[in-house]
C-alpha cells in the first residue's frame, strides 16, 4: 500500500502518527506501556482528551516533540525523550499533518 500523498491532512497525519501506537496504543489514548522495560512511566494520552492534548496548541506540540517538554514546563519522560531524533527529522509540513490527524482523534480517557 502506498503512503498518502504529503500534506497538511489528517490522512497524512495518521500515518505518520502509526510511529506513536506502539506505546501510546492503536486510539491514541496511553497507559501503560507494554513493549518496554517495567519502570517506563505511562504513556500519555493523545486524544482531545482533557488528560490529552485538549487544552494544547500546535506550538506546544511542537516544543513536546522537538524539545521534550509539556506546556508546564514539565520535562517529558523516557521513552519519549528517545523520540527527539525521529522529531527532528519532520519538516513543517509533515509536523502539522500529524497535529491534524491527532487534533481529530476521538477524545477517550487514559487506558488502563
Amino acid at each position: 500500500m502506498e503512503p498518502p500523498e504529503k500534506a497538511v491532512s489528517a490522512e497524512f497525519g495518521e500515518h505518520l502518527a502509526q510511529v506513536c501506537v506502539g506505546c501510546h496504543r492503536a486510539n491514541f489514548e496511553g497507559g501503560p506501556i507494554g513493549i518496554g522495560p517495567p519502570d517506563w512511566p505511562a504513556a500519555g494520552n493523545l486524544t482531545r482528551h482533557p488528560e490529552g492534548l485538549a487544552t494544547w496548541s500546535y506550538e506546544d506540540f511542537v516544543v513536546a516533540m522537538r524539545e521534550a517538554e509539556r506546556p508546564d514546563g514539565v520535562a517529558l519522560r523516557p521513552p519519549m525523550t528517545r523520540f527527539q531524533a525521529y522529531a527532528a527529522e519532520l519538516d513543517e509540513v509533515e509536523m502539522r499533518a500529524m497535529w491534524t490527524y491527532l487534533r481529530d482523534v476521538e477524545a477517550v480517557p487514559v487506558g488502563e
